[in-house]
């Protein structure tokens, strides 16, 4: 596990922001905090997210997942069709990436954290996300400013203590290395207290 976790992290909540949240996430309350679309993939992946073409140079296109709320945007990745030969299913990206803070994820738990995106700002990497473990325990969550900043605060925050509701919520395995064909969002391995302290 690498000691890359850092305490300084860039984040603003909204003001209030330990208190319990009530009802279901709506417009009247801002969704607490998350796009419109971050809450529509929780329920079904094509609610909140569909495929869509966009230009790529002068002459060529290519396929991208996009929220069908803001901006956010992820690539499209193939697989064989289940019954038809020769066919093949568009599914959202499969691999599982690494924080810098040791934190392993998949690109849908981003699209289901992600912040409403400005059309001013569509393909830069500057995505905004909320916390889904804050949101699993009923609390509002704060803004992180990138995938970075989020993992470090999950790191920081919800290691030590994180309900089975919430990793539940989450699609969480937390406490040992899941394998790449595991079902999971993300994945906590165990940190060693001296790691958390760096």
């Amino acid at each position: 596990m690498r000691n890359n976790i850092r305490s300084d992290t860039i984040q603003s909540g909204p003001a209030g922001g330990e208190r319990m949240m009530n009802g279901r996430p709506n417009k009247d309350n801002d969704y607490w905090g998350f796009c419109k679309g971050a809450w529509a993939v929780r329920e079904d992946l094509k609610k909140g997210i569909t495929v869509r073409t966009q230009p790529c140079g002068y002459y060529n296109t290519k396929q991208i997942w996009g929220c069908k709320h803001c901006t956010f945007t992820g690539d499209v990745f193939t697989k064989p069709h289940p019954t038809k030969k020769n066919k093949t299913v568009e599914i959202v990206d499969p691999r599982v990436k690494t924080s810098m803070s040791g934190i392993r994820y998949r690109w849908i738990f981003l699209a289901k954290s992600h912040v409403k995106k400005k059309a001013a700002e569509p393909s830069s990497n500057d995505d905004n996300f909320g916390c889904l473990l804050c949101s699993g325990q009923d609390k509002v969550t704060g803004v992180y400013g990138g995938v970075e900043t989020l993992m470090n605060h999950i790191a920081l925050t919800h290691v030590a203590g994180m309900s089975e509701q919430a990793q539940k919520k989450a699609n969480c395995i937390l406490g040992r290395v899941a394998g790449y064909d595991e079902d999971f969002d993300i994945n906590i391995p165990i940190f060693k207290e001296a790691e958390l302290a760096g």
